[in-house]
């Protein structure tokens, strides 16, 4: 039985939202078009005139993950003056977001769309995510004199990055697997991880 049914609206909309809650409450292994038909009280033909195939469904409802991603690391950018700090922040959103949608986040990693160049939207909203990264980096890199390398970047998305998967996992404790709990964790490392490179 639907716990929301679809009537009239965007039905595109309505069966990305569909497979968010069906990854929440299921896992990411239970979306497939048929639930999020189901799910949204829609016949079983009617995603498909949206979403050709499963893949397609993955990519939409990570797009709109990395989309939320991308607005909470900007959120940071432009609420925090100090470079460092800001570069700091912007490493606990990402965290704290993973957190927060543990089953979009594993979406939004899936093998199924490594590769994002069939699905442009998808690939312009994880540009945008990352994007917000590398800005953090080169503005914290700026303020210590030096310039910013491509390793920094990368060492700055493994960090986050691995922090996230570590605590959605289970593997850091209980205390992390709260958004308050990776908060204070994720802050604590990447300010040890980056002190060590200034």
């Amino acid at each position: 039985m639907p716990s929301k049914p679809y009537h009239h609206g965007d039905l595109r909309r309505a069966l990305i939202e569909a497979a968010v809650e069906i990854a929440r409450e299921h896992g990411a292994d239970e979306v497939s078009l048929r639930r999020v038909a189901r799910h949204a009280g829609v016949s079983h033909a009617a995603p498909y005139h949206h979403f050709p195939d499963r893949t397609a469904l993955i990519a939409a409802v990570a797009e709109v993950g990395f989309r939320a991603l991308a607005n909470d690391v900007s959120a940071v950018e432009r609420s925090i003056e100090s470079p460092r700090e800001r570069l700091h922040e912007a490493g606990v959103a990402y965290v704290v977001f993973a957190v927060s949608n543990p089953e979009q986040f594993r979406l939004m990693f899936s093998r199924e769309i490594a590769d994002s160049t069939p699905y442009p939207d998808l690939h312009a909203a994880a540009a945008d995510a990352r994007a917000g990264l590398e800005r953090a980096v080169a503005a914290s890199r700026l303020g210590s004199g030096t310039t910013s390398e491509p390793i920094d970047v990368a060492a700055a998305w493994a960090l986050v990055h691995g922090l996230a998967t570590l605590i959605i996992d289970g593997q850091l404790g209980n205390e992390a697997a709260s958004p308050e709990g990776a908060a204070a964790l994720s802050r604590a490392a990447i300010h040890a991880f980056w002190s060590q490179r200034s």
